[in-house]
């Protein structure tokens, strides 16, 4: 009895903890476990590796993991979470290969983690495995348990499978907040937005609004971010989906509270309705900073740049400090304008500027066309010590494709790699350009999306470096995206190189028989090296697979 009483008081203990994220308390419980011999108790030791984890030290957590007498199934989910959290691939599938029984909670942990890694051929392959066990979980009636339909929901509308969610919705009994959120944002995240709202009604006819539910769906529309389009059709609708959801928070009494105000903000601003944002802002009593940055946000997105400067000189004689998300959006509305001259003002007035700020200068250069500066600023983000991201990658390796259009014969300088470069303007762009998308993985452990692949194929081929094409190709993971395929086949037909243009023609047939796009590409290419026989080729294949040639395109 005393040993009951004595457990019931540490799971309280660390229950606190958790709840506080206190670290040292946590680590006094632990002493107190073992010294009272209830190293045993799985369940305490579940805690306390869930405890390590909220605290960030997933390796505290692992060695308790690792000494435990006796593990369940929460012991794995427990220390997988953690890693899954911390987006360590290597050491979540470690511990996910050694569970006894995985359930549909373990592999949503897994795809979400490989989804936000972007490993969605691996993500698709836990997808079927995780088919595999909703037919096992149906079997054993688990289906209708309302954990198991949850997890079994958020697995699906990450694998974006909206038809399975919708079956797994309906196989359940009964729902609450958490099958209904993971609805919403599926549906959402697919472009299904008035499906979405029709979720959002049910969970009211259902009276499941509460607190959390509220929050959810003011995220959910937030995520829509539909403006109103020029017919004033479409945009409306989700506008008014929005306003349905003011009036129930202004039903409800949460109107008082700065945090609903901010989120109703962010939510006309996303829809592109700033004359609502303006209305409710201008209603509030109280504001603060993140308030002004929601509304400098919104008119910077609708390319307001007056507005822009206007809210940002009345937060400043309201006595509002701008903070670094301020200083980001006021160099994002700059950069959207096309003024690259004050953005830069604004960058160059950050201390430490941050990753959020290096990518949209770095955005800026490239969509205006300032290509080299965008290049040397990357060679400046490295000098400083700046960590890039996959959106940096992304930004500077289209940039070097970019450049490749440009006329040869100028000179950059810029220091890259710690090193002084000087050479001829497009292959040492090229250079660059390969250089960068090696060090992705190399440097910094840094997975290329298909986008990546994309730039440095169309970098490469462009400048006819058709080896290192080849070489890169047949790594790539991405094989199924089309347009790696159009953006080779494209530097093909420029430098004549046939038989790879065979092979990206022959992809693009693969993936889409219909379109005549790659057909008319490959004939223009043939006919350019008077290879007639050629040409009639493709024209009888165009006739046998019932292609109709575009408008525009010509054939000698």
């Amino acid at each position: 009895m005393q040993s009951r009483n004595a457990s019931a008081s540490l799971a309280n203990l660390l229950q606190s903890c958790i709840d506080n994220k206190a670290y040292k308390a946590g680590k006094t419980i632990q002493a107190q476990i073992f010294r009272t011999y209830q190293f045993s108790n799985t369940f305490l030791v579940n805690r306390l590796i869930e405890l390590y984890s909220k605290c960030g030290h997933t390796q505290a957590g692992r060695r308790l993991f690792d000494k435990m007498p006796h593990r369940n199934i929460f012991s794995y989910h427990a220390i997988l979470d953690s890693y899954c959290k911390l987006n360590d691939v290597g050491n979540a599938f470690e511990v996910f290969d050694q569970m006894p029984g995985r359930n549909a909670v373990s592999w949503n942990l897994i795809i979400s983690m490989l989804s936000r890694n972007g490993l969605e051929d691996k993500a698709l392959a836990g997808y079927y495995a995780m088919r595999e066990c909703h037919g096992i979980a149906t079997k054993l009636g688990l289906n209708a348990n309302l954990y198991v339909g949850n997890a079994l929901l958020g697995m699906y509308m990450k694998c974006v499978s909206i038809e399975d969610a919708v079956m797994v919705f309906g196989d359940l009994p009964e729902h609450n907040e958490v099958s209904f959120t993971a609805m919403m944002e599926g549906l959402v995240g697919a472009d299904r937005v008035d499906e979405a709202f029709d979720m959002f009604r049910l969970m009211h006819r259902e009276r499941i609004i509460d607190c959390v539910s509220l929050s959810s769906v003011l995220s959910v529309c937030s995520k829509c971010e539909f403006g109103v389009d020029d017919d004033g059709n479409e945009g409306k609708r989700h506008v008014m989906h929005g306003a349905q959801i003011h009036g129930l928070l202004v039903k409800v009494g949460f109107l008082g509270d700065l945090h609903w105000n901010n989120s109703l903000l962010n939510m006309y601003a996303k829809l592109g309705c700033m004359d609502c944002a303006e209305i409710l802002f201008n209603s509030l009593s109280q504001v603060s900073v993140v308030s002004w940055n929601v509304m400098i946000a919104g008119y910077a997105k609708g390319y307001h740049l007056q507005r822009v400067i206007e809210c940002m000189e009345r937060m400043q004689s309201c006595g509002v400090e701008p903070d670094e998300v301020t200083c980001v959006n006021m160099l994002a509305a700059c950069l959207r304008s096309g003024d690259i001259e004050t953005g830069l003002r604004i960058f160059n007035g950050m201390s430490v500027p941050s990753l959020a700020s290096w990518n949209a200068m770095l955005s800026g250069y490239s969509q205006n066309g300032y290509h080299r500066e965008a290049v040397m600023l990357f060679s400046e983000m490295q000098f400083r010590k700046a960590r890039p991201d996959r959106t940096t990658f992304a930004i500077i390796l289209s940039s070097c494709a970019s450049m490749g259009l440009l006329e040869g014969g100028k000179q950059i300088h810029s220091a890259l790699w710690k090193a002084e470069l000087s050479m001829d303007f497009h292959s040492g762009l090229v250079d660059t350009g390969l250089k960068v998308f090696k060090s992705m993985q190399q440097e910094y452990d840094v997975e290329p999306l298909s986008d990546h692949y994309t730039c440095i194929v169309d970098t490469l081929g462009r400048a006819g470096r058709f080896n290192e094409v080849k070489e890169i190709i047949e790594k790539m993971p991405y094989k199924d995206d089309p347009i790696v395929w159009e953006v080779l086949l494209s530097s093909c037909r420029v430098h004549g190189n046939v038989n790879l243009a065979r092979m990206a023609a022959d992809e693009l047939f693969r993936l889409d028989s219909g379109n005549s796009a790659p057909y008319s590409l490959l004939a223009n290419m043939y006919s350019s090296l008077d290879r007639w026989d050629d040409v009639k080729d493709v024209r009888d294949i165009m006739g046998r697979q019932q292609v109709s040639k575009e408008p525009g395109y010509s054939w000698v």
